[in-house]
């Protein structure tokens, strides 16, 4: 179960508890090795948000901002993501491979676009730790220049806590 709103949502038949966590944060064993760091900044919105103009303005901070497309396979999706120092995105599952492979990052909110609103994105973080989920409007972003942008991600970025715990039960309940 992806988080602790699911959890109170779902009666379980078993004995045991369910491991929490979404299997998303198994995306770090897609890679054999990290892959160098090319990006200053990763940009990976939801389809829903790929065509606002505000992605293109990211893109206009420098060539080490890297656009990343939720279509393309789950092995580029890792790969170009672990080659960032920094993600923002708008798709929950572009942060919970940033939180796999250990690169800061913050859901950059476009607007109630998404179906369930936040509902999602909390409950995600829920197995993590209270208060984790804050999600940035553009207009909170400063956009002086790509190091302004980078160091703002990684001021606001919460550590995911438990992880490897969390990993390893998604790992037994899998097998």
């Amino acid at each position: 179960m992806r988080g602790q709103l699911t959890r109170s949502r779902v009666r379980s038949t078993e004995s045991n508890e369910p491991a929490l966590g979404d299997p998303g944060l198994l995306a770090h064993l897609l890679q054999a090795r990290p892959p160098k760091k090319r990006w200053a900044i990763g940009v990976l919105p939801h389809y829903h948000d790929a065509s606002d103009p505000f992605v293109d303005r990211l893109l206009t901070l420098g060539h080490r901002v890297r656009r990343i497309e939720v279509a393309w396979t789950p092995e580029e999706v890792v790969h170009e993501v672990g080659a960032c120092d920094v993600l923002l995105s708008s798709s929950l599952h572009g942060l919970i491979v940033a939180d796999s492979l250990g690169v800061p990052n913050v859901h950059l909110k476009f607007g109630d676009r998404l179906m369930g609103g936040d509902y999602k994105f909390r409950d995600y973080n829920s197995v993590f730790r209270p208060g984790r989920h804050r999600a940035f409007r553009p207009e909170e972003l400063p956009m002086k220049s790509a190091s302004a942008l980078r160091s703002f991600v990684e001021q606001e970025f919460v550590p995911p806590t438990g992880l490897r715990r969390i990993q390893r039960d998604l790992v037994k309940a899998l097998s």
